[in-house]
């Protein structure tokens, strides 16, 4: 346990040096701007479709938290509940304060399910353990049967094991738009890097990360230290002659903007100065919003 606590700290402490845990966690949740205000309403859907997509965990959750709950009683048992505690404190914490600052989503959730699958394996192992042993064939089916009850309630439900087209329509659509401009390897100033992926194209330095890359109020030495865009890098990237492609939707540029009017409007006018717009692709994405697709004008279009 000691050494645990050791290894932690030490991370902890490599990674706050440098200014890795303040940024990732301080600025992206400050600074990133795209959500609407924080409600009860929109709590109550997060957690809603959070508990949905991931029922099956959930419900072998609450039976660890129960059975842990009886182990608590014995002060015997203390010491090895401890790391159980931990990843179950953990998943709480962090759930928590996710929900209270940010308009979480549902899938955000799976990022930090390693704690709550770790503290069910944990608490649950003797049982786990029984049935591995002695019914392995009767507990597989219960557990198919149980994962394929929880199916319907998630957001997605079990359209996903029926779909096997390799991409989405809108996807498709925006490709073939690209490709009737762009050559492989071109580069895209975009926050859709699903475009780039799957079309063979290059990412604008800064926009790796999709929209988590941008951060429209960060100094220019984070920025640039953190290879990040913030506004006057990113309004530097449309006005150059360097990205030959351009491609943003509704949401995408009002992160861009950071959701003042002015900006919006300075940013529009730089885009038409010099982009012209070659496709839009109704409904794209997450979102179901229009995706814009734009070419650099003069020398830097492709021929």
């Amino acid at each position: 346990m000691v050494a645990n606590i050791a290894i932690l700290a030490i991370a902890l402490a490599s990674l706050w040096s440098d200014g890795n845990l303040w940024f990732g966690v301080y600025v992206t949740h400050h600074d990133f701007y795209g959500a609407g205000p924080w409600t009860w309403e929109r709590l109550g859907w997060t957690v809603k479709y959070s508990l949905g997509n991931q029922l099956v965990i959930a419900t072998f959750l609450l039976v660890a938290v129960i059975r842990f709950g009886g182990l608590l009683t014995d002060r015997s048992k203390w010491p090895e509940l401890a790391f159980p505690a931990f990843c179950l404190g953990s998943y709480a914490a962090v759930t928590l304060a996710h929900w209270s600052q940010v308009q979480n989503y549902p899938t955000h959730q799976t990022v930090i399910t390693s704690f709550a699958i770790s503290f069910i394996a944990l608490v649950l192992a003797p049982a786990i353990k029984v049935v591995a042993e002695r019914h392995v064939v009767s507990g597989g089916i219960g557990l198919a049967l149980f994962v394929a009850m929880c199916s319907p309630f998630s957001e997605c439900g079990i359209a996903p094991l029926i779909d096997r087209a390799d991409k989405p329509d809108w996807l498709k659509e925006a490709l073939d738009i690209l490709a009737g401009h762009a050559k492989p390897g071109d580069e895209m100033l975009s926050f859709n890097v699903e475009l780039a992926f799957n079309g063979g194209y290059s990412v604008f330095p800064g926009c790796e990360a999709s929209e988590f890359s941008y951060l429209a109020a960060v100094p220019d030495e984070l920025a640039e230290k953190r290879k990040v865009l913030n506004l006057p890098r990113l309004a530097a990237a449309i006005g150059e002659e360097k990205a030959p492609f351009l491609t943003v939707t509704d949401r995408d540029f009002a992160l861009m903007a950071a959701g003042n009017a002015e900006i919006a409007k300075q940013l529009k006018g730089l885009i038409d100065e010099h982009y012209s717009n070659v496709g839009v692709v109704k409904r794209y994405g997450q979102f179901g919003q229009d995706l814009y697709i734009f070419k650099r004008k003069g020398k830097a279009q492709v021929q």
